[in-house]
């Protein structure tokens, strides 16, 4: 037997040796790219046609102009945007619009889904199966709900199914080739460079590849710093920081000129490094069982109700998969329990609140994605699938088209509520020269994609009212609004120390703009602010989609007339004709935008009422649309406030009725005003007064 030589050095670039693997080689290309186009024609078929809630209006803004996103900046995500941007300009036709950047999640969606499939197959996947686990991935809720719209996570499955793939050949050839290596450093660093949830699957995939390769790294370590060069350079985007923020770009969030301005945008200091929302937003966390519940269900309505099954099967059947498992599939179990575990850990969302259950669902794309990888792996291992006949192979394709039919209408970003359109309809409506103090990211950012690229009403001033309690603040609004008086460096929030308050801040502005407020209604002082301003601003906008209401309507009853009551239900129903506010689920985003605009009609009717009491004799048409309009909105109420059944009594009192269905229902919401309103109410007696008088007919 001949001796091994100890000096003998690993072979790096030999090639590879045949995995006992299926080979991209035999993977049926036409099937694969038909199933591709498919996707990629229902794609554009439901394809965002402009900007909607959340981040997507500062997505696109940013792309345009290079600028800097809020925390942790995204600047991988900007550079690509930007050439989405470049490429499109130089199409007839194309340019800088929002569907430009919807347009390049969905490429990032296709391409993750084509490494998705190459991956099933190199671990025996079989081709119609494989395409229809492909297929109902595509079209599956979440993933499919991002492939449509401009936000960073497409391109975060993109890169992490890429280092996937990498880390795959790693660890299944027996020789190691040192471009393979290379390759998956720089996809972690760019990874990083572009979404901090990836760190949950980049450190997994390290620890794999150093237990196949630590000994060639300890034999020859100018490889390892070779690598580490590599990854370092594959954070380079984050360059992008410090060299805009140092000349205060229009589109802007933080101070990234100092190092310890940059790592505090890095490392998401304004929002909590190590939570998902900072310390003022997160009221209530969801309890950790319930999170995983709630995982859980989401990841089966993505799997047509069977993926918990297969997973209970295969939680049976593990000690039989034990000694089968590879290397890779510990990998791929490993990073789902690393990353799902730190997350939910780390997750300080109220998931019963639309809107952060919205924000949650989008950090479980990637576990979903893992899940999708898991578990056909795991069942092939058991010898069962091989079982079933190729001729019935073919009805597992069914499976993609009952998940298209399923969630189509939930998935249809094309029949998205108009945003970018109500905002440009608002802005359209101001006087010149006006002053907006907006508040929450649907406003900001679809304003800012508003005027700063379809390059509507440039003289409208709008500053984000939550950035004003930033250090940062002042030298930007110095810079490109030097007509706004800031009274001080920052503004503060409730309980902490203030320099200034927001009523400071419009009376120091009171004389040179006409001012429009967004309320935000986290905060009780804003709506004790808000008395004051009403006195003598000009205009005041109420509500997240930021309407613009005449004063009159809010003011005093001195100042309401029947004409500015009317007036006013006759632009909401304009409003409603032009934008329709639609949600297919309760727990979403659109949803919580539609409940709070709904939340102002019935102010709006809550203050029409008033006027009407206050001043006989009553106009019975107007009591009527109170009627209507607040019937129609409770409808979307689970349970209908105190203050409804006190306004539908009120208006059917001023109607005198006199039928019995009538009387029956004004009975109906007076005494439910009256068992829960609060006794102690101005307004309680005449109640009663009124109630014993028509339960006596």
């Amino acid at each position: 037997m001949k001796k091994k030589n100890k000096n003998t050095k690993p072979a790096i670039l030999a090639p590879p040796l045949k995995p006992p693997l299926s080979t991209l080689s035999t993977l049926p290309k036409l099937s694969l790219l038909a199933l591709l186009l498919i996707i990629f024609i229902v794609y554009m078929i439901t394809l965002h046609p402009s900007t909607g809630a959340g981040d997507t209006g500062e997505f696109v803004t940013v792309a345009n102009y290079l600028g800097v996103h809020h925390p942790p900046g995204y600047p991988l995500y900007s550079i690509l945007g930007h050439l989405f941007i470049l490429i499109a300009g130089l199409l007839p036709g194309t340019g800088h619009e929002a569907v430009v950047i919807n347009f390049s999640s969905a490429i990032y969606a296709l391409a993750t889904l084509g490494l998705f499939a190459c991956l099933l197959h190199r671990h025996g996947i079989r081709p119609l199966l494989n395409l229809a686990i492909t297929g109902v991935l595509a079209f599956s809720p979440l993933f499919w709900s991002y492939a449509t719209v401009a936000e960073v996570f497409q391109l975060n499955n993109l890169l992490c199914m890429l280092l996937l793939v990498l880390t795959e050949k790693v660890l299944s050839n027996k020789q190691i080739q040192l471009p393979t290596i290379l390759s998956g450093a720089f996809v972690g660093g760019l990874a990083l460079s572009h979404h901090h949830t990836a760190v949950l699957l980049v450190i997994p995939c390290f620890i794999a590849v150093t237990l196949k390769i630590g000994a060639i790294f300890k034999q020859q370590p100018k490889l390892l710093f070779l690598a580490m060069f590599v990854f370092f350079l594959g954070l380079t985007p984050y360059a992008l920081l410090p060299l805009h923020s140092s000349g205060i770009p229009l589109i802007y969030w933080g101070d990234q000129s100092t190092l310890e301005g940059f790592f505090h945008h890095f490392f998401r200091g304004e929002y909590g490094t190590w939570q998902l929302l900072a310390q003022g937003e997160a009221t209530v966390t969801t309890p950790r069982l319930k999170q995983v519940y709630l995982f859980f269900y989401e990841f089966s309505r993505a799997t047509l109700f069977l993926g918990v099954p297969l997973l209970l099967f295969l939680f049976i059947a593990g000690k039989r998969l034990k000694e089968h498992i590879t290397p890779f599939i510990t990998l791929l179990m490993i990073s789902f329990l690393f990353y799902f575990s730190i997350f939910t850990l780390l997750s300080n969302n109220n998931l019963s609140h639309p809107v952060y259950y919205d924000l949650n669902l989008r950090f479980w794309i990637l576990p979903q994605l893992l899940l999708f990888l898991i578990i056909p792996t795991l069942i092939q291992l058991t010898k069962r699938l091989p079982a079933i006949p190729l001729k019935f192979e073919k009805y597992f394709l069914l499976l993609p088209a009952i998940a298209l039919a399923l969630h189509f209408n939930e998935c249809n970003q094309k029949s998205a509520p108009d945003y970018a359109g109500l905002y440009q309809a608002t802005l359209e409506r101001l006087p010149q020269n006006a002053l907006v103090l907006s508040s929450g990211d649907v406003e900001n950012n679809n304003f800012r994609y508003i005027q700063y690229v379809k390059n509507v009403r440039r003289d409208v001033v709008i500053i984000d009212r939550g950035t004003l309690y930033k250090s940062w603040s002042k030298s930007y609004v110095s810079k490109h609004f030097p007509s706004v008086t800031l009274p001080a460096t920052t503004m503060g929030y409730a309980g902490l120390a203030q320099e200034y308050t927001l009523l400071e801040l419009l009376k120091a502005n009171s004389r040179n703009f006409p001012i429009f407020l967004s309320p935000m209604s986290h905060f009780e002082q804003v709506k004790k602010v808000e008395e004051s301003v009403r006195a003598w601003a000009h205009l005041v906008a109420f509500g997240p989609l930021l309407q613009v209401i005449p004063l009159s309507v809010w003011n005093s009853n001195k100042l309401l007339t029947i004409t500015t009551l009317a007036s006013a239900f006759q632009f909401f129903d304009r409003l409603d004709e032009k934008y329709p506010i639609t949600y297919t689920r309760k727990l979403s985003w659109d949803y919580a935008m539609a409940d709070q605009y709904n939340q102002i009609k019935l102010s709006l009717c809550i203050e029409a009422l008033n006027f009407l009491l206050a001043n006989p004799p009553p106009d019975t048409a107007l009591a009527r649309k109170i009627i209507t309009t607040s019937e129609h909105v409770i409808a979307s109420f689970p349970t209908p406030p105190i203050d409804y059944h006190k306004m539908v009594a009120g208006a059917l009192s001023i109607l005198s009725p006199r039928d019995k269905p009538t009387i029956a229902k004004f009975l109906f919401h007076a005494k439910k005003y009256l068992n829960e309103g609060d006794p102690q109410a101005i307004d309680y007696p005449s109640y009663q007064k009124v109630y014993q008088h028509y339960n006596s007919l």
